[in-house]
């Protein structure tokens, strides 16, 4: 049965409205004006244009980088009624940050940077910056991480290429503070 996604951070979810089933391994995303997201707050975007981009870039990255290291995305569309999107795909588990916040995520993923440096090499291959890479937008089970939400994922710029190097020192040095190290040279 899905479930509306809260979580407790307040500046988790500014877009989409996201449902779990835990029990079916499945996660939908609704992409609408009315939105409420994960912080409990409607969605800040206020315009279909936005949404519609959001929507369509998800859509296009998580085809167009389809591999063990990336949420499968199952189905995806317009809403039948009303206006706006919506994306069904893979749960697999609660987002790394959760885990991270729980001290279980060098116990759970030892190798997590070395998979990391693996995805990096993935987004260089296709010229693209993700400019979101946080703890909360990734998952993972048996050791494996994959990532997800890749709505604000952009083509690379001098100006992207700043953004991508504050989400690596901003977010991903919780895991490992010289992990900038192993990461720019993909940037």
């Amino acid at each position: 049965m899905f479930e509306l996604y809260r979580s407790h951070l307040t500046n988790i979810g500014t877009v989409a409205e996201v449902w779990i089933d835990k029990n079916a391994r499945l996660c939908k995303k609704y992409y609408r004006l009315d939105s409420m997201t994960a912080s409990g707050n409607p969605t800040i975007y206020k315009s279909m244009e936005k949404l519609t981009k959001f929507f369509t870039n998800e859509v296009q990255w998580s085809t167009a980088l389809k591999s063990p290291h990336i949420l499968e995305l199952y189905e995806y569309g317009e809403l039948p009624a009303g206006t706006g999107y919506y994306i069904l795909q893979e749960y697999i588990g609660p987002d790394l940050l959760t885990v991270h916040l729980e001290n279980k995520l060098h116990d759970l993923y030892p190798d997590i940077v070395d998979q990391l440096e693996d995805i990096f090499s993935i987004f260089k291959q296709h010229n693209i910056y993700k400019l979101n890479t946080t703890l909360c937008n990734m998952t993972g089970e048996n050791g494996k991480i994959k990532m997800f939400d890749f709505k604000y994922t952009q083509t690379r710029t001098f100006a992207n290429r700043v953004t991508e190097e504050y989400s690596i020192t901003e977010w991903l040095t919780k895991i490992d503070p010289l992990i900038a190290d192993r990461l720019f040279k993909y940037i």
